[in-house]
């Protein structure tokens, strides 16, 4: 996987931590990738049951359509993608791949990225796993 030194998490002026660049990236050029679990709404309910704090992982609606939190099924991110910020004009874009038994999340830049900025994605488009957020 990449991203070990791509990234860092640094405080995110008005937002706590983000995601920042650690170096410099091109349009379409993949930043950091990581592997992800699927679990159940039954097993999300549990984790909240128990105090466990869901903000500091990444979750996303296969279904985009919650009938019930036991239906649906949600995506824990493994790595540092869950500390992406939301930005209505976001640099980067999740590409979800759930080919064989290894399921992996790509982080891809959108748009030129200078080293040491913060690095955003649309948190509403995350319903519509897997399809690219581009």
């Amino acid at each position: 996987m990449t991203g070990a030194s791509t990234t860092q998490v640094l405080p995110s002026p008005g937002r706590g931590l983000g995601l920042f660049a650690s170096e410099s990236f091109t349009a379409n050029d993949e930043i950091l990738a990581s592997n992800y679990r699927s679990i159940s709404g039954t097993e999300m309910r549990v984790l909240r049951d128990n105090d466990i704090d869901l903000a500091l992982y990444l979750f996303a609606d296969r279904s985009g359509v919650k009938v019930s939190p036991d239906t649906c099924e949600y995506h824990y991110v493994f790595g540092p993608i869950p500390m992406l910020n939301h930005s209505n004009s976001p640099n980067c874009a999740l590409v979800w791949d759930e080919e064989g038994s290894v399921k992996t999340v790509r982080l891809l830049a959108k748009m030129e990225i200078k080293q040491g900025d913060e690095l955003f994605i649309e948190y509403e488009n995350l319903h519509v796993f897997p399809d690219t957020f581009v």
